[in-house]
């Protein structure tokens, strides 16, 4: 990968992967919270800033919530926010933006449609 040099974007991005698997694992789930995701965000925006499509920027918005809730349990608040942070300069900008100002807001969706990580 293109981040080799670095080993919290590393082990960020398998996590981001791994939670790829999670939520295909809970499809129900992960579609019913991308519906109340539409309704709190009804435009949102495409690559770079989001996904390449409409419904892959609403799975990002979970799969990168939490991508940082993993993060932070693994490496600690402090470097998870760097990684967040140059995620956020790099790509999905508005996706890792978002779930960093609003995380109050989809922490609710992840919990409503119990799609936490335990």
């Amino acid at each position: 990968t293109r981040h080799l040099k670095s080993d919290d974007q590393l082990l960020s991005t398998y996590v981001h992967e791994q939670i790829h698997w999670f939520l295909e694992q809970h499809l129900e789930q992960t579609q019913a919270a991308e519906n109340d995701l539409r309704k709190i965000y009804t435009k949102v925006p495409g690559f770079p800033d989001g996904s390449d499509d409409e419904e892959g920027t609403y799975l990002h918005l979970i799969t990168c919530y939490l991508e940082m809730q993993a993060d932070r349990d693994l490496m600690g608040a402090e470097r998870a926010a760097a990684v967040m942070n140059f995620w956020a300069g790099d790509h999905y900008r508005w996706v890792y933006k978002t779930v960093m100002q609003d995380e109050g807001a989809i922490r609710g969706v992840v919990e409503q449609e119990k799609l936490e990580i335990a």
